[in-house]
């Protein structure tokens, strides 16, 4: 167990270096000379952060759901400190490094195989241009994803589920497009039918075929959902979804749609029985067009 720090300003600049030198020339190891370039980092009530630095995380989700935790107060002040990490590029990018291991998979194949494969920086290396950039980070995009819908005594069931239900090192189209809309994310409603449209109850993991971006788009899919020309783009404009229930969500997307989306309410989908945990690959994820948002590859 350690206690949770943050880089100085000559280590964060150091380990931007380092990033970037294993993008360009990637390496099989880590430099750890960079854990003596740190300083204290205190939660919002002032208290240190505790972590266990090599406990292993099979998604994204339990991941997220352990970081918040960590920190001390109640899901208020834990939000507080979360705040405070998307503004602190030092410590969100601390946690990257000190968990990088989980978080940038190593190359499988190609002249790199066994190095790691780091991707777009923007996961690694918090940029504070925008706020979907932020998304974009591995540890702060998550950390805000989650504390949005946190459940700490069951984080299977918090409403972030869709976006965090994936292997650690792996960027998702689902989170992509879902935190990319925020007046569906923050909409607890909108959320609520996303997951009843497509998260598999029995098996615990997003709907197959959930994500599914070749053209024709399939019927119910989530770009059928939201996205360019989806029922949410058509119908943002004339209706004010903060102020409607999920019931009359739903009515307006069966009169729109007809029985587009039947089948994904009614857990009968075509292909249903939930996508393996990071099939969507940095070489796959999307952005909300449908448009590869990776410059990463094995060889």
């Amino acid at each position: 167990m350690v206690d949770m720090k943050q880089f100085t300003s000559e280590g964060h600049k150091a380990y931007k270096k380092w990033l970037l030198g294993m993008k360009t020339n990637p390496k099989s190891s880590i430099n750890r000379s960079l854990q003596d370039m740190t300083e204290d980092f205190r939660d919002s009530n002032g208290n240190p952060v505790e972590l266990n630095i090599g406990k292993a995380f099979e998604t994204a989700l339990e991941f997220a759901a352990y970081l918040f935790g960590a920190f001390s107060g109640t899901n208020d002040e834990r939000k507080a400190t979360v705040f405070k990490i998307m503004e602190n590029e030092r410590a969100a990018d601390w946690l990257i490094y000190i968990y990088f291991k989980q978080l940038c998979a190593k190359k499988t194949k190609g002249k790199y195989k066994g190095k790691y494969k780091v991707g777009e920086l923007a996961r690694y290396e918090l940029q504070l241009g925008g706020r979907q950039k932020i998304y974009r980070h591995l540890i702060a995009g998550r950390l805000a994803v989650y504390a949005t819908y946190p459940n700490i005594t069951n984080p299977e069931e918090s409403l972030a589920r869709l976006c965090l239900t994936h292997k650690p090192e792996v960027f998702s189209r689902a989170m992509d497009v879902i935190s990319s809309t925020e007046e569906i994310f923050f909409n607890e409603n909108m959320m609520k039918i996303l997951n009843k449209l497509y998260w598999d109850e029995t098996l615990e993991k997003p709907k197959t075929n959930t994500t599914a971006n070749e053209h024709p788009l399939a019927d119910g899919c989530l770009y059928r959902f939201m996205g360019p020309n989806s029922f949410y783009d058509q119908h943002y404009l004339t209706h004010d979804f903060r102020s409607m229930s999920e019931d009359e969500i739903i009515t307006l997307m069966k009169d729109a749609c007809g029985e587009e989306f039947d089948t994904w309410l009614d857990n009968t989908a075509p292909g249903d029985g939930a996508e393996e945990l990071g099939d969507e690959t940095d070489a796959t994820a999307t952005d909300a067009t449908g448009v590869s948002v990776d410059d990463s590859s094995d060889d």
